[in-house]
């Protein structure tokens, strides 16, 4: 006999590739403002649906553009959205941890890749950044860089020679005016 077919879940879904993390499939709506997830639930004894933007209603109201599963360091679910930001939501589901987080640029976000870094150690995020660079547009394939120089542990918020505390920004191409 074929095996037979149970609708999980009644939502609508996007176009968008679904992510597989943690025992979980995780998809943006069909209004590409919700994210949603689907795993089993022990008390319930069978799948079942959460909204994982409830703790934070607008961070996707521009629209989910593309999205991305990073495991290794930490596991992260990276989002462009259509607006050019980007959003994280850290996904901790066995410890009951989410959190989210936006990252704007002088620019727009187009796209974005997890690929592993090359010390083989943990994944690497690069983006598709358009700027506008003395009227010109031009697009710049940039990536964050994940470790902090060696000598500043927890290097925010960082003192001078003077005392006095400094910003720092760690990536592969950067502009401060």
């Amino acid at each position: 006999d074929p095996p037979r077919r149970r609708r999980v879940v009644s939502d609508r879904c996007s176009p968008i590739s679904p992510i597989l993390a943690d025992g979980a499939v995780i998809y943006p709506e069909r209004s590409l403002t919700l994210l949603k997830e689907v795993r089993f639930d022990w008390e319930e004894d069978k799948q079942r649906a959460w909204e994982m933007t409830d703790l934070n209603e607008t961070i996707l109201s521009s629209g989910v553009k593309q999205m991305a599963y990073q495991s290794v360091p930490d596991p992260r679910i990276w989002i462009v959205r259509n607006d050019g930001k980007i959003v994280t939501l850290t996904y901790y589901r066995k410890e009951d941890v989410l959190g989210w987080t936006m990252i704007e640029t002088d620019g727009l976000y187009e796209s974005l890749a997890i690929i592993p870094h090359p010390d083989g150690d943990r994944e690497q995020i690069w983006t598709l950044v358009q700027r506008d660079i003395d009227g010109v547009v031009r697009r710049y394939v940039e990536y964050f860089d994940d470790k902090a120089p060696e000598k500043n542990i927890n290097p925010w918020p960082h003192k001078n020679k003077d005392g006095v505390a400094v910003a720092q920004l760690f990536t592969d191409c950067a502009m401060v005016v």
